[in-house]
């Protein structure tokens, strides 16, 4: 034994020396299971609300250790001590090993010095804070650092995982054996899935584990078998994941199965052969890669002779970012299509169904304490509508900071761009646009009032056109910004509120210069809302300026809670007065705009409690007392996994690719301790047909889930930018997840699943 002991026991012992840290290597064990499920799949942990393990009996308690206890120091509790022979010590009567963090328990602990074995029989239990192990018998070589445990049930409480293994064999302490191991989340006696595995190979010194013979089975059905599996036991590891398995009207049955290659730390790859019944099979890719300075992704997709389409098919994603000093970034995105209908055959989200340009460009970004710089390169594939100008290149600089250490602060916004377009009957040309401003900012508690002149300076170098070639324009814009602050206590029955009131006004001048004679490159009217109110320009881009005598008048006002000042509700209502008819319109004959006054703007949000959110915006025509927009959205949920969203959205003035009136009403509730149901329903009112219609239900049990979706689409085929056709496309999605171990099927694509839950 090695020297100096300290022993608690019920009798008294002198003369007693202490052991020696127990090696007792078992928690590779944990890294073994979790590394085993990390192999198997490509999530292990399931979703935040499965990990609190609700429907599932109380675990056994963690393991209490001693209070004081010193590091490094081993401590004996025990009914006796006798000797047995020379150098045998015999500790029986309910004996403890505590060591650190670690306990070891037994009947019975007989330690032969001359061999240095500790043997421990009867109800073996040891203990730290990531296992609990339980045995019949086991045999520790201490000066070796090794040992062996027999009949071993074993829990894993970060990973909810109960297993048995026949065979614990501590070879060394980095180098460790188990045989006949099974291992599940399931509670003891309910076996409802289970992994196998006929022996385990667990390197710590090479981060090695290696498994023979290994098997998943549900309900009694193995569903899963491999005869050998390499992993880490730490981090990650090459190996097939979970498949996906689905099936849809137009595109028959589906399987996918990913392959996880683990490149480096620093870069790994996906690779999916993906079979579709009705079109072939295809081949998805993905490499990521990680640096100190930059992070990026490639993906893409090959489809062979499309069965249905009757060609080759693929895509291309590609996007990096790039720190290259403290200040400066380099930014890079690229998509890529083969033809114009291949989100719409292939993609299930209808956001990407719906897609009509596919951006690629290159940022340099420098982030200065005053100073913003950016250099772009942009441009578009655009989908089934006209192409696009490209920017090629943009440089724009800005700053807004105080002029010495006076009130008085000014701004600069500088752009140059070159615009070119694939069509020849396009003007193309370069564009620098300047505009210095000076402001004068006054703020207190009770308001503030911010006077801002800007000059703009826009001129042109055109080609392709008949017309000037350099035309220029120059405005002042003059703005005046005015806002007050009041509020009042406000009792209701026992409640304390504080509630404010912010009335705005907001003045804008600006002389007007006909602006015919300039291109239209990227410039496009805004549309009406509470932020345009306070605009200083009503044009998006630098090709118009919108000429002005105007002054926005709004107010809003706030409740919140006395106590903790959180906001409970807030409303706002505004609407623009023009002194002057507009005559600046995007084209040219454009009408000129008389009226004396805009659309009224209004907007309320209420959160009476955590779970209810109720929001509204509108825009309303006070002259014919009909509503151009309107978006209202009332939320419920009182848990994690309770969710009722409704949405209701109204434009008079859609566009050709949107309803003027939809609904929107997505849910997820239990209906009991193991069952919820789930769907959406989104509705084209305006033309009476679904847009997007889910309807499912999930089972949860302790261990495991199951999820049975049905979903209808509606895709449609444009052409121009115009809808010549649309289809509905039905399809099933079932979703089997081993509760910390894998999923198998096909769940639903990340925007539904955001918009089902309640997701922000």
């Amino acid at each position: 034994m090695r020297p100096y002991a300290v022993f608690r026991a019920a009798v008294s012992l002198t003369g007693t020396k202490q052991l020696p840290k127990p090696p007792f290597p078992l928690t590779a064990l944990a890294a073994l299971i979790l590394a085993t499920a990390a192999s198997a799949q490509e999530d292990a942990s399931g979703s935040e609300s499965d990990r609190q393990w609700t429907l599932c009996p109380a675990p056994p308690p963690a393991v209490v250790l001693p209070a004081e206890r010193q590091p490094g120091v081993t401590y004996v509790q025990a009914g006796r001590l006798r000797s047995s022979g020379e150098q045998i010590n015999v500790f029986s009567g309910g004996v403890e090993v505590v060591r650190d963090d670690q306990l070891l328990t037994g009947e019975e602990v007989i330690y032969n010095q001359r061999t240095d074995v500790l043997t421990v029989i009867g109800d073996v239990g040891y203990r730290t804070l990531d296992l609990q192990l339980d045995g019949v018998r086991a045999e520790m070589r201490l000066e070796r650092d090794s040992g062996v445990v027999h009949d071993a049930d074993f829990y894993l409480p970060a990973a909810h995982g109960f297993g048995h293994a026949e065979l614990v064999d501590i070879i060394t302490p980095e180098f460790t054996e188990l045989g006949t191991v099974t291992y599940s989340t399931c509670p003891p006696g309910q076996k409802d899935w289970q992994l196998n595995a006929e022996r385990l190979a667990l390197d710590e010194a090479t981060n090695t584990g290696e498994a023979w013979n290994v098997s998943v089975a549900f309900m009694g059905v193995p569903f899963v078998y491999t005869p050998y599996l390499n992993f880490p036991l730490s981090g990650r590891k090459s190996g097939l994941l979970a498949p996906s398995i689905g099936s849809s009207d137009t595109n028959g049955f589906e399987l996918a199965v990913p392959y996880y290659w683990n490149i480096a730390p620093n870069r790994d790859a996906t690779i999916t052969p993906h079979y579709i019944e009705e079109r072939g099979a295809m081949l998805y890719g993905e490499f990521r890669y990680l640096f100190p300075t930059g992070a990026g992704e490639i993906s893409g997709e090959y489809l062979p002779d499309d069965a249905l389409f009757g060609d080759d098919r693929s895509s291309l994603a590609f996007s990096h970012r790039q720190n290259l000093t403290e200040n400066w970034r380099l930014n890079a995105l690229y998509n890529s299509v083969s033809d114009d209908n291949y989100f719409f055959d292939l993609a299930t989200s209808q956001s990407l169904t719906s897609q009509t340009q596919l951006e690629r460009r290159l940022d340099l970004v420098y982030l200065g304490s005053n100073w913003r710089f950016r250099g772009r390169v942009q441009n578009y594939q655009v989908l089934n509508r006209s192409p696009q100008y490209e920017r090629m290149p943009q440089l724009l600089l800005q700053t807004a900071r105080p002029i010495g250490e006076g009130a008085f602060e000014y701004g600069w916004y500088s752009e140059y761009v070159r615009f070119d377009h694939e069509s020849a009957s396009k003007v193309i040309g370069q564009r620098v646009d300047l505009a210095p401003a000076l402001m004068l900012p006054y703020e207190r508690a009770a308001g503030f009032l911010t006077p801002r002149l800007t000059l703009r300076h826009t001129e042109y170098d055109l080609e392709r056109t008949a017309a000037d070639t350099t035309p220029t324009r120059t405005l002042p814009v003059f703005s005046l910004d005015s806002g007050l602050f009041f509020e009042r206590d406000l009792a209701i029955g026992a409640n304390r509120y504080i509630q404010t009131l912010e009335p705005r006004l907001f003045y804008l001048y600006v002389p007007y210069e006909d602006q015919s004679q300039l291109p239209l490159f990227d410039t496009r009217a805004y549309s009406m809302s509470f932020a345009q109110l306070f605009r200083e320009n009503r044009f998006t881009g630098a090709d118009r300026v919108g000429d002005a005598n105007q002054i926005s008048a709004a107010v809003s006002t706030r409740f919140l809670d006395a106590a903790s000042g959180k906001e409970l509700a807030s409303a706002g209502i505004g609407q623009i007065f023009y002194f002057r008819d507009r005559r600046v319109g995007l084209n040219p004959g454009s009408p000129v705009a008389t009226r004396d006054y805009s659309n009224l703007v209004g907007e309320l949000r209420s959160r009476p409690t955590d779970a209810l959110d109720l929001s509204a915006t509108t825009v309303w025509d006070p002259d014919t007392n009909d509503t151009e927009t309107l978006t209202s959205r009332v939320r419920y949920r009182p848990g994690p996994r309770q969710s009722v969203v409704f949405s209701y959205r109204e434009r008079e003035k859609a566009t050709r690719l949107q309803s003027r009136q939809m609904t929107d009403l997505a849910f997820f509730w239990p209906v009991s301790t193991h069952w919820n149901v789930l769907g959406r329903w989104n509705y084209d009112l305006e033309n009476e047909q679904d847009l997007d219609t889910v309807l499912g239900f999930e089972y949860q049990n302790c261990c495991w889930s199951l999820r049975l979706v049905g979903r209808s689409i509606l895709k449609s085929t444009l052409r121009g930018g115009r809808v010549i056709d649309s289809d509905t496309e039905n399809s099933i999605m079932i979703q089997l997840e081993l509760k910390g171990l894998t999923r198998v099927g096909r769940g639903l694509d990340d925007e539904i699943e955001r918009d089902i839950l309640g997701l922000e």
